[in-house]
């Protein structure tokens, strides 16, 4: 079960409300509140999240001490770092998007030639160049399609986000492999010094796949439900607190 709960502040001068999910078990989810601490005399003492982005409006010195907890993409540890020295004492997760990766094209299939020379976004879990083109193009399963058989896929930024089938069992254990390898450190690397992960974007239904992305056409070829992709959810989410819980906390958003 997961405990922990934040409320999303992206900088000091836009603070968005947002609650975080928390997933009790691989049947259930609910949303858990933000408790403030409350001192004498009836004070209370939110202590602020950092959220993604090291913060330009404040010095190190008072984001370590606002803040309760820290969510840095793996670029950041130098920050992340400074900040621990100077007295931070609470979690600091890294950020990953939860089901998308950025890649080459937009590519409509496996058969298509891949550009190997990207260098892709450090928010997702295929950060090193060549990931996309060596691990991820060649598995169509690993994909979401829509009714024509086409990768479902959205520009952001001017990066291709290609949206990924969370039932996939290939999928799961590649996002969890770099989960762990920065977590905890393999033959490749050491490890980066997060206490865990936060996964952002952790859709529960299929509104946004069959209506907003870039190539929707009103149908998920994997799926005919929203229940049989909240279902596909909390498979992909009990794959990834396997391999990381208890040494390292999860949390989604």
């Amino acid at each position: 079960m997961f405990h922990n709960a934040f409320v999303r502040q992206p900088n000091a001068k836009k603070m968005l409300g947002l609650i975080l999910l928390v997933v009790t078990s691989v049947t259930g989810l609910l949303v858990a509140p933000f408790r403030d601490i409350t001192h004498a005399a009836g004070e209370k003492n939110v202590r602020q999240p950092m959220f993604w982005n090291k913060q330009n409006d404040t010095t190190v010195e008072q984001a370590a001490a606002r803040a309760g907890l820290v969510a840095l993409p793996r670029v950041e540890r130098t920050y992340r770092d400074t900040m621990r020295s100077n007295g931070y004492t609470g979690k600091a997760v890294q950020y990953f998007l939860a089901n998308e990766v950025h890649g080459p094209g937009p590519y409509s299939s496996s058969s298509s030639w891949c550009d190997s020379s990207l260098s892709p976004h450090v928010n997702q879990v295929a950060y090193l160049k060549g990931d996309f083109c060596t691990f991820i193009h060649p598995n169509e399963s690993w994909f979401l399609h829509n009714g024509a058989g086409k990768r479902l896929y959205s520009w952001s930024g001017g990066r291709v986000m290609y949206h990924m089938n969370p039932a996939s069992s290939g999928w799961r254990n590649f996002a969890l492999s770099r989960m762990k390898r920065d977590l905890f450190g393999d033959s490749s690397q050491s490890k980066l010094g997060f206490d865990g992960v936060i996964l952002d974007n952790l859709a529960l239904g299929t509104y946004k796949l069959r209506k907003q992305v870039d190539n929707s056409d009103g149908t998920i070829k994997e799926f005919g439900s929203d229940s049989a992709y909240r279902d596909a959810v909390r498979g992909y989410l009990s794959t990834l607190s396997g391999g990381v819980r208890p040494a390292a906390v999860i949390w989604a958003n």
